[in-house]
């Protein structure tokens, strides 16, 4: 039991930013060039945050290294560990998504109103002009 105990001590957690990933693919790149780091335990990649969560007593900078070897880009995310303000970053990006999204509407909304219900000038006529 002491051992585990050891082991549990000497193990610690490093997040990296991984950016260049575009597919599966790519995720399991990053994955096999982190677990080829010596002292890694166990790899998490998360595709939709561009992320990766590494555990082990492997160095950061040898794990960089690795995702930059493999073709990506690394760096380690520091700063984030209060729930609060990660929360706080994600209802700043909702709402900002949220803003583009109404701008993306009235603006579509009635282009395909005018479209349905004829308004605009048929592209393939000879003249393009309004009947």
């Amino acid at each position: 039991m002491s051992t585990e105990e050891t082991s549990d001590t000497t193990e610690s957690e490093v997040r990296l930013s991984i950016l260049g990933m575009r597919c599966a693919g790519c995720v399991s790149a990053v994955e096999g060039a982190l677990a080829e780091v010596e002292g890694v335990t166990s790899v998490t990649v998360n595709f939709a945050d561009h992320s990766a969560q590494v555990k082990g007593d492997a160095d950061a900078e040898a794990l960089t290294k690795a995702v930059k070897a493999a073709g990506y880009d690394a760096a380690v995310m520091e700063g984030l560990e209060d729930p609060a303000e990660q929360e706080e970053q994600e209802m700043q990006r909702y709402r900002s998504l949220m803003k583009k999204a109404a701008v993306a509407a009235s603006l579509g909304v009635p282009l395909m109103l005018a479209d349905h219900f004829g308004w605009l000038p048929e592209i393939g006529s000879a003249t393009g002009q309004w009947f």
